[in-house]
Parts: structure tokens; sequence; C-alpha cells
């Protein structure tokens, strides 16, 4: 699950530089080597979840080992020269390996549940036989012969050997779930030391004694403690089968996948604005120059080429930029508020998730065009306000939710706009001002 998760991260950054247009370093090896070695490593895991599916007759694992082999293609389709085709296939890939993700988190869910549903299933059993066990042992006031006390005790033996087969079981799914499901598997834990607690073993040992030697008063009482042990370990396991319908893995894979998607679209939305504040501002000079000189030449419309209006990146004019920001400002409100929802129903770590996010999502609607262009330092206000705080629920997120220390696979990424950049951000934001 954390090899897919890493994979996905891995992916997003190579559509952020394809949407970009970012050419890797000349050490990295190629503008398409990232791809390259993603696909590799991609089609690596697919063999070994192949591998997994043929030992252990398993056609769910074949079915995710399928689409990570899709992922992988389309990983190399996305080396294309043709960038819009190349963004395409890799954002195709990065959606084949969330899919291959969450089907393996649902697969891996279902066996767990599986397990549980079993041990409920298995305890019904044993308190039907400890029923025939506790008849037999009334029936012992009429008739006390030695064949019937061996079945007694082959019964019993029987019985304690089930139980401890049952506690056993437990026990190893404690240990399997205990990173991914831990309220589930604490849950069946506790159903664990629910039956050494109540020492059921030695009970039913030790009647074995009770039911030959002790008069027919007291072995029934006895009898009646263990059947109460039984049913109380049937309660434990229906304690922790709602803790496994309750838990929600993929709502929570879900809520950390968003607020790192939405970390990496505003350090993108900051990142462009920079790139095309620099751009502009070289474009603000060469128009004012040449707005002057046509100026001087008695061209009436000189002035207004120098107040003007450059070019903001791409041909796009400060009306043009307005709208373009407007509408990527309202893409990350919506992502936000789809983060808020994803954190609805995750206990107290998505409440405090949610009063977290809140004055972020308030300062991150503030942040229209209008008032930007207004503020030189809107920027500061994007860094400060909304990244910085979005960057420490991601975090604060990934260690409640995933019971990580939050550093294992940080979805965003922690860079910054450089501080050379300062001063064409500002200038960008006064053109927009003159729009």
């Amino acid at each position: 699950m954390q090899r897919l998760a890493e994979l996905a991260r891995r992916q997003e950054q190579e559509n952020e530089r394809l949407r970009r247009g970012v050419t890797p370093p000349a050490g990295a090896g190629g503008a398409g080597s990232g791809q390259q070695r993603l696909a590799a490593e991609t089609e690596e895991v697919a063999r070994r979840l192949e591998r997994l599916a043929r030992e252990q007759s398993r056609p769910d694992l074949a079915a995710v080992s399928r689409r990570l082999r899709d992922a992988a293609q389309q990983m190399r389709a996305a080396q294309s020269r043709n960038p819009g085709e190349g963004l395409e296939a890799g954002l195709a890939a990065a959606s084949g390996l969330r899919g291959a993700r969450q089907d393996l988190d649902r697969n891996r869910r279902g066996r767990l549940a599986r397990d549980v549903e079993g041990a409920i299933e298995e305890t019904k059993r044993l308190r039907s036989a400890q029923d025939r066990i506790r008849r037999d042992v009334r029936d012992l006031e009429h008739e006390r012969t030695r064949e019937a006390f061996a079945g007694i005790s082959e019964a019993k033996q029987d019985l304690v050997e089930r139980v401890q087969e049952l506690e056993l079981q437990l026990d190893e799914v404690r240990r399997d779930w205990s990173r991914d499901e831990p309220e589930a598997a604490r849950a069946v834990g506790e159903a664990a030391d629910g039956i050494r607690d109540r020492k059921l073993k030695e009970k039913i040992r030790y009647s074995r004694g009770v039911a030959a030697q002790r008069t027919g008063d007291y072995a029934n009482q006895f009898e009646n403690s263990i059947a109460g042990d039984l049913e109380a370990l049937e309660a434990d396991l229906a304690t922790a089968r709602a803790a496994v319908e309750g838990s929600d893995r993929a709502g929570r894979d879900q809520a950390l996948e968003r607020a790192g998607r939405l970390v990496e679209g505003l350090e993108s939305l900051r990142n462009r604005l920079a790139d095309r504040a620099e751009d502009g501002g070289e474009g603000a000079d060469r128009s004012g120059e040449s707005g002057e000189a046509r100026g001087a030449e008695g061209d009436p419309d000189g002035e207004r080429g120098g107040a003007g209006g450059p070019p903001y990146g791409g041909g796009l004019g400060p009306h043009d930029a307005v709208r373009q920001l407007d509408r990527e400002l309202s893409r990350r409100v919506e992502e936000a508020e789809s983060l808020r929802d994803a954190l609805t129903g995750l206990g107290e770590a998505g409440q405090r998730g949610r009063e977290q996010l809140d004055p972020a999502l308030a300062a991150l609607r503030g942040l229209t065009a209008d008032r930007l262009a207004g503020n030189p330092r809107g920027m500061e206000i994007l860094e400060a306000e909304v990244l910085d705080t979005l960057r420490n629920l991601e975090f604060t997120l990934r260690r409640a939710l995933s019971g990580t220390s939050g550093t294992e696979v940080l979805i965003g990424a922690s860079d910054r706009a450089p501080e050379a950049w300062r001063d064409a951000v500002e200038e960008y934001f006064r053109n927009l001002s003159r729009r």
C-alpha cells in the first residue's frame, strides 16, 4: 500500500512537470527518465502481485496486477513529444495507480471482515458445543457411567483445543492489522485478551474433573460459567465487527490524498504566478520603452502602451490573466471544500483537521483576483496564511490517520517561491490593478 502511494505521488510530480513544461536537469538523465523509472518500478510491483496471485490463487490480486501494467504503459506513453498527449497519458497513469491502490485496499478490508466474521461463526459453534456438554453434565444425575464421563471429557478436550486455536487466530489478526486498521485490530485483540483474562481454557480443563467428582448443582454452575464466558467472547467479537464496519481506511486515504493534491495544486499556482510575473515584468519594461518612444514621435497611443498591458505569459492580457487567476482560485477553493467534506466521519482526527482547515479555507476564499490585484503582498498571503497551514494540516492528518510519524510519504512538496521572484510578483499584481 505504501509503495503504491509513493508511486502515485511521484507520478503526480511528473504530471506537474508536464503541465508547466519543465524539463528535468541534465543530470537527471533526460526528460523521459523519470517516467521510465516509474514505469519500471510499477511493472516490478505488478510482477510481485502476479506471483502472489498464482501462489495463493487470488484473482483479486491478478486484477490489481493488470491494472498496474496498464498504468506502466500509460507512463511510457507520457514520454510523447506532444505535451498534450503526454499529459493525458500521465493523468491516466496516476488514475490507474490510485485505482489499483483502492482495489488493493478494498481487498484487504474484505479479508479483515471475513476473518472477524469467521471468528464469530466459530464462537457460535463453540457455544453450541458447550450447550451439548451442559446437557450431558445434567444427564449425569441420572446415569453416571464410565462411558458418559469419557464422552464429556473428550468433548471438553476438543472444546479447549478449539478455543486455543481461536485465540491464536485472533492474536494473528491483531498483529497483521495493527498498522493499517488500528482500531479494528485493537478490538480483535481485546477479544483474545478476554479469553485469557477469563481463564476460559483453564476453566474448561478443570471442569473435566468437576463433572466427575462434584455434585450436580456445583457442576451445573461451572458449566453455566463457561457458557457465559463464551457468550461474552461472542459479544467482544461483535464489537470488533462493528469496529471493522465503522473503520474507513479508504476515507482516510482519500482525505490524505486530497490534502496532498491541494498543497501541490496551490504550490503549482504560486509558482506559475511567479513565472508569469517574471515574464510579464520584463514585458512591461519593454512595452514601457516602446511606448515612450512612440509618444516621443507623437503617437497618441504611446502612453497607453507604456502603462500597459504587456502579455501575461503565453500572450495573455490583463483581463485574461484576471479571469484565469479567478478560475484557478475557484478550483482550489472547491478542492479545499472537498477535503473538508472528506474529513467528515473520520472521528476526532477528522474534526481536528476541519478546525485546522477552516481558517486556511477562509483565507483562500478571500484570495480573489480583484483582491490580489490591489495587494502586492498577495503572494505572501497565499504562502503564509494558506500554504503553510495546509502543509501543517497534511502532516498532522498523516500522523493522526495513518499512525505514522508523518514523514514517510508526504504528498505535498515543501519548496517555496524563491526570494528573487518577490519584485517580479509584486510588479505582476501592480499590473493587474491597472486593468
